[in-house]
């Protein structure tokens, strides 16, 4: 089954996060926003063009290196099937991260038994789960397994539960985000360098963290210039919402030379203690 991406309205929004983001960060002033694929869906067109007085024209093109295509049912039953019902279950004010090793729950396991008394385990104690990183035995599940829990609070905010994993070599993280990658850049690359711009940005989000990371995009994607040399007409940055803890608030990072050269937040972050927690 295919995993289904974001939504259009998610393409514009996280465009105009990442504008504003440098906007504050750079000390430009990008603004009048067009979306030219939206305006011609006849045309392949990029997703946004930006336009400042001091530095000219920006072309930004967004693209997601979606989860699950090509991954074996051994990564993805337990991710589905143990994991995913978790973010059903939110704590309001609070943002739960959890990181799971990958292959935690072992090939021949009863998932459906491992399903229960992990939302056993969740429910009886989300509530106590202290600020910041921990780390936890699940009881029942053969061999042990452990967790470890990010616990973020934020007033006003209605709570989430993110997924992640861990535990995983880079060769094989590579595997994984290297097909999506070279998809992507083949689509995305020739209608954003041939776009008149002063200034042209790819924005490739990662959808699932158990692909990989930021790093790992960076290190990859500077691997790739031999095949794609066109990389090099335009800046790329790489999103998730990793590095700020936060589902939906997405860390900006730029890609350069196999590195994370400059990163922001897309807006400022308050998390304030809890009365009582």
């Amino acid at each position: 089954m295919k995993i289904q991406g974001p939504s259009a309205d998610w393409d514009k929004r996280l465009i105009d996060l990442f504008v504003a983001g440098l906007n504050r960060k750079a000390g430009t002033s990008y603004q009048s926003p067009r979306y030219p694929d939206r305006e011609d869906r006849r045309t392949k067109a990029v997703d946004a063009m930006y336009f400042d007085p001091a530095n000219g024209s920006l072309a930004i093109e967004h693209t997601c290196l979606e989860p699950f295509i090509g991954a074996t049912a051994y990564e993805r039953g337990p991710l589905k099937t143990v994991w995913e019902p978790l973010k059903q279950a939110p704590l309001p004010e609070y943002h739960i991260s959890l990181r799971v090793p990958l292959k935690g729950v072992v090939r021949g396991s009863n998932w459906g038994e491992a399903a229960s008394l992990v939302n056993d385990w969740f429910l009886r104690e989300k509530d106590n789960f202290p600020l910041g990183e921990t780390s936890f035995e699940i009881p029942g599940i053969q061999p042990p397994l452990r967790v470890k829990v990010f616990t973020q609070y934020i007033k006003g905010y209605p709570g989430s539960v993110s997924i992640g994993t861990y535990d995983r070599a880079f060769q094989d993280r590579k595997q994984s985000i290297l097909p999506r990658l070279k998809k992507s850049l083949t689509e995305k690359l020739p209608k954003l360098v041939r776009t008149e711009a002063d200034r042209r940005v790819l924005l490739i989000e990662l959808l699932d963290r158990s692909l990989g990371n930021l790093w790992d995009l960076a290190k990859i994607t500077n691997e790739l210039k031999t095949f794609f040399p066109y990389l090099s007409a335009v800046e790329l940055w790489g999103t998730d919402d990793s590095r700020s803890g936060i589902a939906g608030t997405p860390t900006f990072c730029h890609l350069q030379g196999g590195f994370i050269v400059r990163a922001f937040l897309a807006r400022p972050i308050v998390s304030l203690i809890p009365p009582s927690h």
